[in-house]
């Protein structure tokens, strides 16, 4: 290897280890709260400040809200040319056409149910579809709360989870690249880059898709970095 190619192969080792490391940090906290919030413990007597404590509300009123994201226009692809008209003493021209850009927006609906508690506190809290048919004005919806967020609602039948750690999974996806980026530049020329791909799809898969959080926030990365390792060491080295 080049001493080029050596530099860029420590540069891109380096984004990712930086990757890593910028992932990890921002992933601690909503690890934590989650960890914290599924094992926390209904309130009972005096709450605690880490218990989930329920109260109960009624239904204000609800909502519907549409939102439309415009796509940007699918570039225009002009039809095949016709053929010639005959030779004759006269010419047709055809008809002017005016093509517009294609654009195909996509909709996003949210469901609204607000709700006043016992403590006076009103949420509005986002629901699924199911939620908001079965609400009616004046029914009476549990509201759990965890360190004064709201965690569920309850309405019969229906729950909506509002869990803690929104920016968990970016975080992990962030620490999950920077990780590829770092192994496939250590092991260049030994695993194809192709797996570090089909292991990035795969791993983020059953970390955002079969909510498997714990296992794979953990046990997957390891996994992975011991393959790397024991293909750099087992594989020839290919030549480019």
């Amino acid at each position: 290897m080049t001493p080029a190619a050596r530099a860029l192969q420590l540069a891109v080792a380096a984004l990712g280890l930086a990757g890593v490391v910028f992932g990890v940090r921002q992933a601690v906290g909503p690890y934590a709260e989650i960890s914290a919030y599924r094992h926390a413990s209904p309130c009972v007597g005096t709450p605690a400040p880490d218990c989930v404590r329920t109260v109960d509300a009624v239904v204000l009123s609800k909502r519907i809200v549409v939102t439309t994201h415009q796509d940007p226009p699918t570039p225009y692809q002009p039809p095949p040319a016709p053929p010639a008209p005959p030779m004759g003493p006269f010419h047709v021209a055809p008809p002017l056409a005016v093509h517009l850009p294609l654009r195909a927006d996509t909709t996003t609906t949210s469901y609204l149910v607000k709700v006043r508690t016992t403590e006076a506190r009103t949420e509005e809290l986002d629901v699924s579809k199911s939620f908001y048919e079965a609400a009616k004005k004046n029914d009476h919806v549990a509201v759990s709360y965890w360190k004064h967020h709201v965690v569920r609602a309850a309405l019969g039948e229906h729950t909506q989870e509002y869990p803690p750690g929104d920016w968990l999974t970016g975080s992990w996806t962030i620490l999950w690249a920077g990780l590829l980026i770092f192994l496939s530049a250590a092991t260049f020329g030994r695993v194809p880059l192709f797996a570090g791909w089909m292991t990035f799809i795969g791993g983020w898969i059953l970390f955002s898709l079969l909510d498997v959080w714990r296992s794979s926030l953990i046990v997957l990365p390891v996994l992975t970095t011991i393959a790397y390792t024991v293909a750099a060491f087992t594989l020839r080295p290919r030549r480019w």
